[in-house]
């Protein structure tokens, strides 16, 4: 998990749960805190620093905090041409060599406030009910976790379009 700069201890205090969870789960769980996390540049050094030294390597990194709002976090800007920004987290699971090929899978989590609504502490507690007493099904509908697959992002973003696109083929 990677950490945002402004309100540390606060993100912290409410993502502790979903990093003693994954713990529990079997999962090796760091907590990276970055104080200079605007520069998207900077957190990937410093990721590629940490798998180079990490005992464990990282599969799977989680950003907490969005591309601006009270904890904002750096993004590779991939517009191409575009009059607007194509932010992408691809670059930060690069994390050895100069392939196309990334080392670990990149999420973020999203929030508006640590606490409250639209909060962290809401995306967690979802989180761990989720996996830990998941819709199963019944009939026809039992097993549908093998045949699914989720893409978030905002309805309005070229990506979503992409995705579409590319899930079709």
């Amino acid at each position: 998990m990677l950490g945002t700069g402004g309100g540390w201890d606060q993100v912290l205090g409410e993502i502790n749960p979903l990093v003693e969870w994954r713990r529990k789960m079997g999962w090796t769980v760091d907590v990276l805190r970055l104080d200079n996390t605007q520069d998207a540049n900077t957190v990937r050094q410093a990721l590629q620093t940490y798998y180079r030294d990490a005992e464990v390597k990282p599969e799977a990194i989680a950003i907490c905090g969005d591309t601006d709002g009270q904890f904002p976090f750096g993004y590779f800007d991939k517009r191409a041409g575009a009059a607007y920004p194509y932010e992408s987290d691809f670059d930060f699971g690069a994390l050895e060599g100069d392939d196309m090929l990334p080392e670990a899978s990149v999420g973020r989590l999203v929030f508006e406030a640590a606490t409250g609504d639209k909060s962290l502490r809401n995306i967690v507690a979802k989180t761990i009910h989720y996996e830990a007493d998941p819709f199963l099904g019944e009939g026809n509908d039992a097993g549908w976790q093998k045949h699914g697959a989720v893409e978030a992002t905002s309805p309005t973003a070229v990506s979503t379009i992409d995705i579409c696109r590319w899930s079709k083929k």
